[in-house]
């Protein structure tokens, strides 16, 4: 029998908590009279916890000297036939969240025989994420901001505001929560026969079953600021917003409402494959492998959408907020604010009782989304050897059945007994869209064995990357603003159920050194040709209401833009100094180097930017770490650095502009030791650097949200024997 376990307790710096996680695992075999049999049963626990501070800048409008409001607006700031481009909102977020997982895991393995071999595992993970947080802005969304009379402002050389201060700015004050609870189950079962010395016939079947549970749960204020000063110029903004009553006397707000979302999913995968191997005792050709593979995936969501409640008065239970600590400190910023209590919003039914809400929210028929995508896949495969070269070629093809339904529905704002605004009926369109096509996909992996320590590999391949069930999710759900929410942006997102797959034509090379027993050095260049590719898109949409009532939306989805190509070269070393005299020789060092140019059309873009890198793909990365393994201690020292990427192709209020993240790096560190043969203990650093994030939109001179985030040190305790 073999038993091993950890136990680890991690600090969060900014939330200032102390979390624990635990793991156990216990194996064993024996042979019996029916063959060899093992098992294997692990369980773990962890617990985390988290917080981040935001501090946002968003939407920017660029004011248009033909329309009269912005005319005056212009002319008040002197500014009048020169390009001006001013925020019209500013805020701030303190989350405050826990995630809880609980895994367990039994595997049984059996071999009755040399040549027959089953093995069954079921796998089961039980997920508790929450959150809540406080939020503060002020927000004039597309009505025009007004400048202070004589107030200083000053601009960036393009026209965009940089610092000043403006007067009668709306205000919203939040406190909300979410929490999630998921279990996914995976039940899983393997057969490996060998009839004959050189045929392998593998047999392999799955069934998932996962479910979801969400709820968000939102109490909000309104009133209206008498001054708004902003300077976004430097690297963290400065946000002061001032009142004549103070933003912690609840005088200052003039109404509230509440709202309210349930949803639920639940997905199951079934999956089934069958692969031969044949392999050849002499000749180029080393051996065949073939195979079927059938999945089976389907989901379905329930949906309240969001219920809105609009309040008869300000509540009493409020609670003073203490932002002292709010960014470390480093934030220059308004003093405390009265909120909403955060004890109260954590739970649910306490959060309906205080504001008499009779019960929640209720599913409903138009409230359904439902994906299921079928595959069927046959593939063949080569593989070959000739010296000094190796390698393999084959063709693998998949039909893809795809149906997708849900509903388009409206939801107006009427008035209850009271006089007070909450939402009304909906009404709904069902929507269904069914896709099937075939993909051919071939490949092609070569290796040519150049001397004993040189080689050079070479690969070309089509592949195939199908829409998330989220992106293809038809249904899109548009709810009326409620009065307190009319200086807000209206929004609203759904999928897309005509995506396309998106389809890629890959080749690579790369060159490997290894020029010592420990030390390699790696050089590879890759090409991609996107066809399909996918990106978030903004669309405006004008909606009228059962009441008469009409809104502009702006709309977020996804669309295939005609093509992205990818491109670039990586480098990589790593080797441990063993020639160095000790201490010295278990010194070692990884680095790496990526320069990946990518491109594809934004969808909607307006303003400067009208192509933009591929999502999530920095141009530049590298990594750096520094090794030390001797005897029973081993130590790391990590530096991961990324350039610029694109988080989103298209942002809410800015013209459909992308939005980038700004470089960042981070140094992460950990450290162990030995202690026996059977314990070890081991310390660990994450985010070291206390690393600020940054995002703009589209330029530089237009900052969307910088944050910050926990350090983290975890010590972990490990036995085995």
């Amino acid at each position: 029998m073999k038993v091993a376990a950890t136990a680890t307790q991690s600090y969060f710096d900014l939330t200032d908590k102390f979390k624990p996680s635990a793991s156990l695992m216990v194996s064993d075999r024996w042979d019996t009279g029916i063959g060899e049999i093992g098992i294997l049963a692990s369980v773990s626990f962890q617990k985390t916890a988290f917080r981040q501070d935001t501090i946002s800048t968003e939407p920017f409008y660029t004011l248009d000297p033909t329309n009269a409001t912005d005319a005056e607006v212009l002319a008040s700031l002197g500014r009048t036939g020169q390009t001006t481009t001013l925020p019209h909102g500013t805020g701030i977020g303190e989350v405050y969240g826990d995630r809880r997982r609980l895994g367990t895991d039994v595997a049984l393995q059996w071999r009755p025989s040399d040549t027959l071999e089953l093995t069954a595992e079921v796998f089961r993970s039980d997920y508790k994420f929450r959150f809540d947080d406080y939020s503060f802005f002020a927000y004039s969304s597309g009505s025009a901001i007004i400048p202070q009379p004589g107030a200083a402002f000053t601009y960036a050389d393009n026209g965009d505001f940089e610092s000043g201060t403006f007067i009668n700015v709306p205000v919203g004050n939040n406190t909300s929560a979410q929490t999630r609870h998921s279990t996914t189950t995976d039940y899983s079962l393997n057969l490996k026969w060998k009839p004959v010395d050189n045929l392998t016939i593998t047999a392999d079947g799955q069934y998932v079953d996962a479910k979801t549970k969400n709820l968000r749960s939102i109490f909000g204020l309104n009133g209206v600021a008498d001054t708004l000063y902003q300077d976004i110029s430097g690297s963290v903004p400065v946000v002061n917003i001032g009142s004549e009553t103070g933003l912690t006397n609840p005088a200052t707000y003039t109404s509230a409402f509440y709202l309210d979302n349930l949803n639920e999913s639940k997905a199951s995968d079934k999956t089934a494959r069958l692969d031969a191997e044949y392999r050849f005792d002499a000749g180029i050709l080393s051996s065949i492998k073939a195979g079927f593979r059938y999945a089976d995936r389907k989901n379905r969501t329930i949906d309240t959408g969001y219920r809105y409640t609009g309040l008869s008065g300000i509540p009493s239970e409020l609670e003073t907020v203490d932002l002292g600590d709010f960014f470390r400190g480093d934030a220059d910023l308004f003093g405390n604010i009265i909120a909403f209590n955060r004890g109260i919003i954590r739970n649910y039914q306490n959060t309906l009782d205080t504001l008499g809400i009779a019960s929640a929210p209720a599913y409903t028929q138009s409230g359904t989304n439902q994906q299921r995508q079928k595959t069927f896949t046959g593939y063949a495969t080569a593989f070959f050897k000739a010296d000094p070269v190796d390698g393999n070629i084959g063709v693998r093809v998949v039909r893809t059945n795809l149906d997708v339904s849900g509903y388009y529905q409206q939801t107006s704002i009427v008035l209850d007994a009271n006089g007070n605004e909450v939402s009304g009926p909906t009404v709904f369109n069902p929507i269904a869209v069914s896709q099937d096509y075939t993909s051919v996909l071939p490949s092609l992996n070569l290796r040519v064995h150049l001397t004993d320590n040189l080689q050079l590999r070479f690969a070309a391949a089509k592949n195939i990357s199908r829409p998330t069930f989220g992106q293809l999710n038809p249904s899109l759900t548009v709810s009326e603003p409620g009065a307190a929410q009319q200086d807000q942006i209206h929004t609203t997102s759904g999928g897309n159920p005509y995506l396309k797959p998106m389809k890629s034509d890959n080749l690579d090379a790369t060159l490997e050194w290894y020029f010592s027993r420990t030390g390699s050095l790696t050089a590879a260049a890759f090409y991609k040709n996107i066809k399909n590719y996918i990106q978030t898109a903004v669309s405006y949409r004008d909606v009228t209401f059962d009441n008469g009532n009409s809104y502009e939306y702006e709309v977020t989805s996804y669309n295939n833009v005609a093509k992205g190509k990818v491109k670039g070269f990586e480098l990589a070393y790593q080797q441990f100094f063993d020639f160095l005299p000790g201490p010295f020789d278990g010194l070692g060092m990884q680095a790496n180097f990526t320069y990946v140019d990518s491109q594809a059309p934004s969808p909607a873009t307006s303003g400067p930017v009208t192509n933009v890198p591929l999502e999530l793909l920095s141009k530049y990365n590298y990594n750096i770490v520094g090794i030390y393994e001797k005897g029973g201690l081993s130590a790391r020292v990590a530096y991961n650095w990324r350039s610029k990427y694109v988080v989103t192709t298209a942002g809410n209020g800015t013209g459909s502009l992308p939005v980038f993240n700004k470089p960042f790096g981070q140094l992460d560190a950990s450290i162990s030791y030995n202690v026996t043969p059977q314990f070890a203990v081991a310390l660990d650093g994450t985010n070291l650097t206390n690393t600020r994030r940054a995002t703009y939109f589209g330029i530089d001179s237009r900052p969307r949200d910088v944050v910050v985030n926990d350090r983290r040190i975890s010590l972990t305790a490990r036995i085995s024997y």
